[in-house]
């Protein structure tokens, strides 16, 4: 059962209207709210949130980008709003949060938000984001809404009755089922379309910004799942007698257009959204110059949050954060993989933009001080009250890590606006 509830903020009409097709044409079970008011916050002014879907596995933000209000919020502001009301709320763990702009955003916003112009677009993009966690947490998410509505500003229930939230909230299932189809390409000349001409193809298909998702960490989750179509004929000449080489050469391509595209940008922006598989197969409906690439997020299945998977954690318990890549940058800046928002890191600056990194090596975490091209952090590294040094050190299930200290010869975990880590082996 799907519900559909609003608050108390005014939105447009086609926010409405896009909110009672997704009620409609949701194929699982989702709440959707609409005019989400969030009151004022320490320095930060209150907010209004056009729509937020929220399912079991992620919670999913759109900002309408034609309001220009006083209560105008950019989507990542916003997400970052409620991630911290997860953590004020104690959610653990919390839901990952995704955003996008509704429509076409402002004439003077940043281009690497999703614009989503209508409910069918959003729709994917909720079931991709969804499809991120496979752990479902039916009770996180029914919490988060119930938060919601009751921080509403002044809320003024509108539109039919709906059931409690609580009973709505049910696992996004078989996420394979979701497909972004390229537009059929025309190869040139006489000859029919060769391996080497679809690589154009598959790059177009992975970085296109309608298929990737956004995190809040201003990290693009990039399809990882490819399936390539092309003419009988053409398949059972030029494909099916080299297709294992094909598919592998496809797949380093792949891997090589991500690397270039992260280092455009200086630090790892794209990432796939799980393994990289590819398919090619005839089509019927092809001829020999034309080619179809049908693309997907689908996460491993042992991909999983799962009890064994290491991570780092807040000494204070409040907050993990899983260690699933081989190379993980932590620090003060939102570029960081993991980001340290806490207001007295972020007001004392004594933890470096790019403090220190991890190095996954056959299953062992190394612990680097200062980032990866070799600048080292302002006030120092500490693990068990020693200092990190340029070999790095091997973390141990439980070592205490203390980014930034006042004092060297005695860094202190409660000193305000250091950080203080635990590794934790298994999470």
């Amino acid at each position: 059962m799907n519900s559909l509830q609003s608050g108390s903020g005014d939105v447009s009409q086609n926010v409405r209207d896009v909110a009672e097709t997704l009620l409609e044409q949701f194929p699982q079970d989702v709440a959707l709210l609409t005019g989400i008011s969030l009151p004022a916050s320490g320095s930060e002014r209150a907010a209004l949130l056009d729509l937020v879907i929220l399912t079991a596995t992620a919670v999913v933000v759109g900002i309408d980008g034609q309001r220009q209000t006083a209560a105008s919020m950019p989507p990542r502001q916003a997400g970052q709003r409620l991630l911290r009301l997860q953590q004020e709320e104690e959610l653990d763990p919390a839901l990952p949060v995704y955003v996008f702009w509704l429509g076409d955003p402002p004439a003077d916003a940043a281009g690497d938000v999703p614009a989503l112009p209508d409910a069918d677009r959003i729709q994917r993009y909720v079931l991709r984001a969804s499809a991120q966690e496979a752990m479902p947490r039916p009770q996180t998410a029914a919490t988060l809404a119930d938060c919601l509505l009751r921080t509403d500003g002044e809320r003024q229930a509108r539109g039919p009755h709906t059931p409690p939230l609580r009973r709505v909230l049910k696992a996004i299932a078989d996420p394979g089922l979701l497909e972004h189809i390229m537009p059929i390409r025309l190869g040139a000349g006489d000859r029919p379309l060769l391996p080497a001409d679809v690589n154009r193809h598959l790059r177009e298909a992975m970085l296109d910004k309608q298929n990737w998702l956004e995190d809040v960490n201003y990290g693009k989750i990039v399809p990882n799942v490819f399936v390539v179509e092309v003419g009988e004929d053409n398949y059972r000449r030029n494909y099916a007698p080299i297709a294992p080489q094909v598919l592998q050469q496809w797949r380093d391509r792949l891997l090589t257009a991500l690397n270039v595209a992260n280092s455009r940008h200086g630090r790892r922006t794209y990432r796939f959204g799980g393994s990289v598989r590819l398919e090619i197969r005839p089509a019927a409906d092809l001829g020999q110059h034309e080619v179809r690439v049908r693309s997907r997020i689908e996460p491993d299945a042992e991909a999983a949050p799962a009890p064994a998977a290491p991570c780092l954690e807040a000494v204070d318990g409040r907050r993990r954060w899983p260690l699933r890549e081989d190379l993980i940058v932590i620090g003060r800046s939102s570029k960081s993989d993991i980001y340290l928002d806490d207001p007295q890191v972020q007001e004392h600056r004594l933890v470096s933009s790019r403090h220190a990194h991890l190095r996954r090596k056959a299953g062992r975490y190394l612990l680097y001080d200062g980032s990866p091209d070799g600048k080292a952090s302002l006030n120092g590294t500490y693990v068990n009250d020693r200092e990190v040094h340029d070999q790095g050190y091997e973390l141990q299930d439980g070592d205490l890590i203390v980014l930034a200290a006042v004092n060297p010869a005695h860094p202190r975990p409660d000193t305000p606006g250091v950080a203080a880590l635990r590794f934790r082996r298994k999470c």
